[in-house]
Order: structure tokens, then sequence, then C-alpha cells
């Protein structure tokens, strides 16, 4: 494919990602603005925002599909959504324990700063509980949820900025594009840094980007998208758990530990797809 025919693919999927999410969030925002809403109609509302935005990019790379005259489905198997069955059991567990090595590589970073976090927080529910459900949360129903993203960004767009580049440079610039991508919900909704909506947007490009450089990894590794659904699906059930302290927002999870973290985790992952795999991209 030439660099025009490329640029204009992108344009239709990322445009389709982007204004559909923005749009979402337009709407909710404006519901959350003008209604009084009770605490259990709001968490409704925030379940379904949340579905509804994360397939916006699989919206696109349908659009794409539709667009080229392409089957929906084989497009989506090409880039990575597979269906092997135990498999996909297997890396799914695997992805979620991925996630809980990162949680506890940023645990020790906090701690070593001398910060406690407070996981007296959770209104008498064990903290041993809650990693257990967060785990299996994160490796079932949150990684179908994160399927709508990884389909896209570590599946069609992966494979497309891979060939112009490799590895390691299409996982940053993925890693940029997803932040961008929060920055509607980020500003309009506060999420994540409901206190620094602008600063936020900046402060989550260094969480994306190494984070997005292990999950290109775990797609590579795994050779389709649920592995790196189940790591994204597990961050989104336990990483809140590191938001109970007293951290500075620039310093916390989704500051430079949590950059921090990513880093590591990064490069534990890119060892191991080394060894498995007994080549090494040019980095």
């Amino acid at each position: 494919m030439n660099v025009k025919g490329l640029i204009r693919e992108l344009l239709l999927v990322l445009s389709s990602a982007f204004i559909m999410s923005l749009i979402i969030d337009i709407i909710f925002y404006e519901i959350n603005k003008i209604f009084q809403l009770s605490m259990l109609i709001k968490a409704i509302l925030k379940l379904v925002w949340g579905i509804l935005r994360m397939y916006t990019p699989t919206l696109g790379v349908t659009l794409l599909a539709l667009a080229r005259k392409e089957s929906i489905k084989g497009k989506l198997v090409n880039h990575g959504l597979r269906i092997q069955k135990v498999k996909d059991i297997i890396w799914r567990l695997i992805g979620g324990l991925v996630s809980f090595l990162a949680l506890a590589i940023c645990y020790v970073l906090l701690n070593v700063l001398g910060y406690h976090l407070a996981i007296t927080s959770f209104k008498k529910v064990p903290l041993w509980l809650v990693l257990i459900l967060g785990y299996f949360a994160g490796i079932s129903i949150n990684t179908l949820y994160a399927l709508g993203e990884e389909i896209c960004w570590r599946g069609y767009l992966l494979d497309v900025l891979e060939k112009r580049t490799n590895l390691i440079v299409a996982a940053i610039i993925i890693g940029v594009i997803w932040c961008f991508w929060h920055s509607s919900a980020i500003i309009l909704l506060g999420l994540n840094y409901p206190k620094h909506r602008v600063e936020g947007v900046f402060l989550f490009l260094l969480f994306t980007i190494p984070l997005s450089v292990t999950l290109c990894i775990a797609r590579r590794i795994s050779n389709n998208v649920f592995m790196p659904a189940a790591i994204h699906g597990t961050i989104n059930a336990v990483w809140g758990i590191l938001y109970f302290s007293d951290v500075p927002y620039y310093l916390g999870s989704l500051g430079l530990c949590g950059f921090i973290t990513w880093c590591i985790v990064s490069i534990i992952m890119y060892a191991v797809f080394k060894i498995l795999t007994k080549r090494s991209y040019k980095v």
C-alpha cells in the first residue's frame, strides 16, 4: 500500500474513533450537568459510557472493512481476534498476572518513596478478596470491554505501523494516539485526574507510552489480542487500589511511579519476547 492510501486508511479509522468517543463524552457530560442523578444511576451510566467508548476504535476498523468491501470477521481475525479456546484462556490468565506484577512493582516504588497506601479504605472488604475479584473480573468481563480498544490499537494499528517502523517505535506512536484518544474524557469528565484535567492529559501520556509497549509485546508474544486485552482489563479492575493514598497526583500510579513501573515491565516483557522468539526487533 502506498503512503497516500495508508494515510487515508488511518484517517478513517482514527477520525471515527476520536469523533465518536468525543460525542459520547459530550453526551454524558451534558447528562451529568443537567440532571441530578442518584449514585446508582451514575454508576450504571458510567458502565454504559465505558462500554460505548471502548468500542469506538473497533468501530473505526469495522468502517474500514466496509469501505474496502472486506469481510468484517476476516478483518478482525487478521488483526489478532483469533478464537483459540484453551490458548485464549491461558493468555488471559498470564495477562492478568502481568498486571499484578506491575501492581506489585508500583506498590513497592511508592513505599520506597515513603508513601503508605491506605489499604484499610475498602469498607471492611479484605484486600486479598478485592485482589482476587479484581483478577477474575480483569480476565473475564473487563477483557471483553478492553477488546473494543485492543482490536484497533494493538491489532490493526500495530500491524500497520510495525510494517513502516518496528515494534517499539510503533508501540510508542500508538501510546501517544491512545493517550490523546482519552483526552476528551480526561478534560470533560475528569477521567483519572478529576482535579488536574489539563495536566492529566500530559501525565497520562507518561502512563500510556510504556504501557503500550508492554501491550504491543504481549500481542506479539501471544499472536492475538486477548493477552493485551486481559492486561488492559485487569489494570482497569485493580489499578484503582493504588489511588487510596496521599501520593501527589504527579508522582502516583498514574504519574511518575506509573511511568517507571511500566518501563520496568516493558523491559521484562521484551526480554521474554526475545527468549521466546529468539529474534530481536531493531530498536
